[in-house]
């Protein structure tokens, strides 16, 4: 039978609106050696304080860094700014470091009490501490991908005004309810993508203490794993409901299971500034935490892999909801996430019929809701692996073992990377349609922890932001100082509401447009046939409009 939920979306002509969203990733890893040993410098000074730096920081060890980007409507803008954030920090570390490429850590020393902790202020000195007594420094020093995603705004609002307002209280809980569903499925069907992204086969020498009790056999993801993994090991937490959800984590942290929520290191987590203001405001997003980096890419994760989990939980949200004993169902799926994690990937998954009816299933939803082109290209990838496990990213890291390690491919990889992201620092990768000026002026400000955004690509409008203070800059050098600015800013409607609206102006509603096609599909589900006002960027009068 049909979602009901999508027969929906349908029917008000929405399905564009499924194309977007708000998507944000973070990334881990280690800063080491020409020699794969982990690295004695210190955090990087170029890079400023990192009491504030919005976008590189210091993980659990003092070079474990954690690249944090923006939020976006698109995930090509978050692979674009991840991989100039990369770039900023390997051109800003030493010519002898480099950012280890996989999940699972290096060669660690044996005393793991010589891994320096991040202690830059008490609070990040006392909770590592915590974090040390609790599960040791080596478990610490395994490093991922968590991706960030929440659902388009105007899909909600849409649904909520034109069917659901009879059935919820208030449109907080009709979105409640959409990230409650996405996050029951998403551990139910988690072993999907531990199987096509799975990338941590071995660990390296040391990493346990007793290493006969790691697999005889290289597995598909050692990290994704219930026993070797960074996880709070039989620790239930409760998916019925936010308020479920909250109570369980509030009743975690009585119990002394957890310190705190940050604590919890499920495989996706509801996310909201607290607990107390989730139950008031709601669910602002999810965060998906299970995923191992990528290795041939130097920003750990792919423009495919990001487009199939954009894919990925639209379909989940597509599913019925779970039923029955929702806990039974939890557990159920955490021991089939658990069984593919340890599965040997020179073989077929166990659950290769289960995985080629989730692919067909996919390949359906992505035909009968006229999903963009991107999404397909992101599945047939997915689909190969999945009918092919020699094309999984574990059989392929498994093939590079040699004499039981993975350090000789990592550094190959890490060199290279690193070659490539500074053998033009005149250029600012992710970014290198911009005039130069531009580039050198974002990578400046990337490195030092201002804030960037790209008002108009095309125009080469920026805004710098730090604390309190915003600069606006046009063309890498023309700014606030400079009276010229005044006359490019009031001609450009887009940046004009942008710069109106942040700062608490009310602004009309719209969007820019530079295909008629996209325009005409996104009419009914982001306007709903209302009356409009098409003008064009520049000028006035209706001049420098298209013809229709």
């Amino acid at each position: 039978m049909p979602n009901q939920l999508f027969e929906n979306i349908k029917q008000l002509r929405l399905t564009p609106l499924l194309n977007q969203g708000a998507f944000g990733v973070e990334k881990e890893g280690q800063r080491v050696t020409g020699l794969g040993a982990l690295s004695q410098q210190p955090h990087p000074s170029e890079l400023g304080s990192r009491t504030f730096h919005p976008y590189i920081a210091t993980d659990f060890a003092e070079m474990q860094t954690e690249l944090v980007t923006d939020t976006f409507e698109q995930t090509v803008d978050v692979q674009q700014q991840l991989l100039a954030l990369e770039q900023v920090l390997q051109s800003s570390m030493a010519d002898s470091e480099y950012i280890w490429p996989l999940s699972m850590p290096p060669l660690l020393p044996d005393d793991e009490l010589t891994i320096p902790i991040s202690e830059y202020t008490p609070a990040v000195k006392a909770y590592r501490d915590y974090l040390t007594k609790r599960y040791g420094r080596r478990l610490q020093m395994v490093s991922g991908i968590h991706y960030n995603f929440s659902l388009s705004s105007t899909l909600i609002v849409r649904l909520f005004d034109e069917y659901y307002h009879d059935h919820y209280v208030s449109l907080k809980d009709f979105s409640d309810a959409l990230y409650i569903q996405i996050a029951q499925n998403y551990v139910r069907y988690h072993y999907v993508l531990t199987y096509l992204f799975g990338a941590s086969p071995i660990a390296e020498p040391g990493f346990l203490e007793d290493m006969t009790k790691l697999p005889e056999h290289p597995v598909r993801s050692l990290r994704s794993s219930e026993l070797f993994g960074y996880s709070n090991k039989q620790l239930l937490i409760h998916f019925d409901s936010v308020a479920a959800y909250v109570d369980s984590m509030r009743q975690a942290i009585a119990n002394g299971d957890l310190i705190s929520e940050r604590e919890f290191y499920g495989t996706v987590r509801l996310r909201s500034h607290s607990l107390d203001q989730m139950l008031e405001t709601g669910v602002d997003y999810l965060e998906f935490r299970g995923f191992d980096i990528n290795p041939y890419t130097a920003t750990g994760i792919d423009q495919q892999q990001l487009d199939f989990l954009h894919l990925f939980f639209m379909y989940l949200l597509s599913l019925p909801k779970l039923s029955g004993d929702l806990a039974t169902q939890i557990q159920t799926g955490r021991q089939l996430n658990d069984t593919v994690a340890l599965e040997n990937p020179l073989q077929p998954s166990q659950l290769q019929t289960q995985l080629k009816t989730v692919m067909a299933d996919l390949a359906q939803f992505i035909t009968d809701y006229h999903l963009n082109e991107r999404f397909k290209q992101a599945w047939t990838v997915m689909n190969e692996r999945v009918q092919d496990h020699r094309q999984t990213l574990s059989y392929r890291l498994t093939q590079a073992i040699e004499e039981d390690s993975l350090k000789a491919f990592a550094l190959k990889q890490a060199k290279r990377f690193k070659c490539e992201l500074t053998e033009t620092p005149y250029q600012l990768q992710g970014y290198t349609d911009m005039e130069l000026s531009t580039q050198m002026l974002m990578f400046d400000a990337f490195q030092k922890g201002l804030h960037v955004a790209v008002l108009d690509r095309d125009e080469q409008f920026i805004e710098l932001t730090y604390q309190h203070h915003h600069e606006l800059v046009k063309n890498g050098n023309i700014t606030s100082l400079d009276r010229l600015i005044s006359g490019p800013l009031v001609d450009n409607k887009v940046v004009t509401k942008i710069l109106l609206a942040s700062h608490g102006m009310r602004v009309p509603a719209g969007a820019e447009y530079t295909a008629l096609e996209t325009a005409v599909a996104d009419y009914q589900a982001a306007f709903g046939q209302r009356a409009i006002v098409i003008k064009p960027k520049h000028s006035n009068m209706g001049r420098a409009l298209p013809h229709f």
